[in-house]
C-alpha cells in the first residue's frame, strides 16, 4: 500500500523512520542481545535478496522474516477482512506457546524479524505477550497490529515487559459514527482509552518501545476524520500516524484481478480519482512496485494459529497450506516441493496442481500483495551509520562491533 506516514515524538519517533528505512538492518541494529547470531542472519539476508532478485526456484538461505499469526479469532466484522466475508474459511483458533516457540526457534541463525498478526486479534490470545518475550529473547524483531477495541486487554505495563517493539493500532475514526462502519463492533472510546493508558505508561517509563502507531485506514466515507485523527494522534502522544488509501477485499488480493477486486469493494473504496485511492479509474493498482514480482517466497513465511504454513500473509484458505507445523518442523516444510512449486509458479510456470495454484493465480493476476519492503538493493555503509547515530540519540545503545560488522557487508 501506499502510506503517508507522519513521525510525531523525538524518541520512538526517530527510531520508527530507522525501521521504516531499513526494516531488516535496523532490527539487526537492535539486537544487541544476540551479536553471536548477526553474521549468520546478515548472511542469510544477503543470500536470500540475492535469490530473490535471480528468481531461483531452489534456495539455500532460509527466511529472514516470519509472519505467526497468534489469533485469528476477531471480535469485530470489518467488512473486506475474511472475518466477514469467508468466516467459514478456516477454524478460528489461537497459536500456542509450543507452536510459537516450535517457528520461532526452526531459524535461530536467520529470522530478523516477526509480525504476530495476521487474520485476527492478537490480544485475544490470552499466551500472546509471553510468546512476545520469547521472540524478544531471541533477539528478533517484533511488531503487531491490533484493534484495541477490548474490554479486557493485558495491562500497559505488561505490554511494555513483553519486549515488543512495535504496536499499529487501527483506528479509522475519531467519532464513534463513523469509525463503526468499517470496523463493526467496535467501540471508539474504549480503543482510545486503552491507547491512552498505553502512552502514559511509555511517558511514565521513559520507554522508546513498543514503538506506537495510529494507523488509519481511508476510506469512502472517513475522509474527513484524518486530519482530526492526526491531531489526536499527536495530543496523546502516539509515535507514527500512518494513514492510505484502502484495498479490496482481503480474501480476493490474490484470486482475482485488480480490477475485479476493485469492482467488488466499491462500496467502501475511494473513488479511484480520489488522491488518497490505491487504484485508478479503471481499478488498476497505482502502486506499480507491487506488479514486478513476489517478494515472499524468498525469504519470508507465514504461520497460522492452526499450526499451517502459507507462502504469504493473504493465503486464507486451509486448503492452501504448504503443511503444518503440527505435522512437520518449519525448517523441513521451507525445504519442501511446495515452496520450490509456488517460486516456479510466481516466475512463469502453469498448470500447477498442488498449493502452489494459489501463487499461479497470483501471478497470472499481477495481483502480488505489497511485502514489508521494497527490492531496494543493499543499504550503503552512510545509511547504516546515520541509522545507528539515531538510534543513540533516542537513548538506545549500539553494540560498536555489531555496528562494523554491519558496515562491513556494505558497498560504500
Amino acid at each position: 500500500m501506499t502510506w503517508h506516514t507522519h513521525y510525531l515524538t523525538e524518541g520512538a519517533g526517530a527510531v520508527a523512520r530507522v525501521i521504516d528505512t531499513l526494516p531488516y538492518h535496523g532490527p539487526l541494529l537492535l539486537s544487541t542481545n544476540k551479536t553471536e547470531l548477526s553474521g549468520a542472519r546478515l548472511s542469510n539476508l544477503k543470500c536470500a535478496l540475492r535469490a530473490e532478485r535471480e528468481r531461483s526456484t531452489e534456495v539455500t538461505n532460509e527466511p529472514y522474516h516470519l509472519v505467526l499469526d497468534v489469533s485469528d479469532i476477531c471480535n469485530l466484522k470489518c467488512p473486506l477482512c475474511v472475518q466477514a466475508t469467508e468466516p467459514r474459511g478456516r477454524k478460528r483458533t489461537t497459536l500456542t506457546v509450543a507452536s510459537a516457540i516450535k517457528a520461532l526457534s526452526a531459524f535461530p541463525g536467520a529470522v530478523l524479524r516477526v509480525e504476530f498478526f495476521n487474520w485476527g486479534e492478537p490480544f485475544l490470545n490470552p499466551e500472546f505477550l509471553t510468546i512476545a518475550q520469547f521472540a524478544d529473547t531471541a533477539g528478533i524483531f517484533s511488531r503487531t497490529s491490533s484493534h484495541f477495541s477490548i474490554r479486557n486487554l493485558p495491562d500497559a505495563n505488561a505490554i511494555i515487559d513483553s519486549g515488543l517493539k512495535w504496536v499499529v493500532l487501527s483506528i479509522d475514526g475519531v467519532t464513534q459514527e463513523t469509525y463503526e462502519k468499517y470496523r463493526v463492533g467496535g467501540k471508539l472510546r474504549q480503543v482510545l482509552a486503552n491507547l491512552e493508558r498505553l502512552v502514559q505508561a511509555k511517558r511514565r517509563r521513559r520507554a522508546v518501545f513498543p514503538i506506537v502507531e495510529w494507523q488509519f485506514l481511508a476510506l469512502r466515507h472517513n475522509l474527513d476524520e484524518i486530519q482530526p485523527a492526526h491531531n489526536r494522534a499527536r495530543d496523546l502522544g502516539v509515535d507514527v500516524f500512518r494513514y492510505g488509501g484502502a484495498r479490496g477485499e482481503m480474501a480476493n488480493r490474490i484470486r482475482v484481478s485488480d480490477q475485479e477486486n476493485y469492482s467488488q469493494s466499491r462500496e467502501y473504496l475511494l473513488d479511484g480519482s480520489d488522491p488518497l485511492s490505491e487504484y485508478d479509474p479503471n481499478g488498476q493498482k497505482l502502486n506499480q512496485h507491487e506488479h514486478d514480482g513476489c517478494r515472499w517466497l524468498w525469504g519470508k513465511l507465514a504461520v497460522h494459529a492452526d499450526g499451517g504454513v502459507s507462502p504469504c500473509w493473504t493465503s486464507w484458505q486451509r486448503h492452501f497450506d504448504f503443511g503444518s507445523i503440527q505435522e512437520m518442523p518449519l525448517d523441513r516444510i521451507w525445504r519442501e516441493q511446495n515452496f520450490t512449486a509456488a517460486r516456479a509458479a510466481a516466475t512463469g510456470a502453469r498448470n500447477n496442481t498442488g498449493p502452489a495454484r494459489l501463487c499461479e493465480q497470483c501471478a497470472s493476476c499481477s495481483a502480488f500483495v505489497n511485502a514489508p519492503e521494497r527490492l531496494s538493493g543493499w543499504p550503503t555503509k552512510q545509511q547504516i551509520h546515520h541509522a545507528a547515530e539515531s538510534l543513540v540519540a533516542a537513548g538506545i545503545g549500539i553494540d560498536p562491533s555489531l555496528q562494523a560488522e554491519i558496515e562491513s557487508t556494505c558497498d560504500h
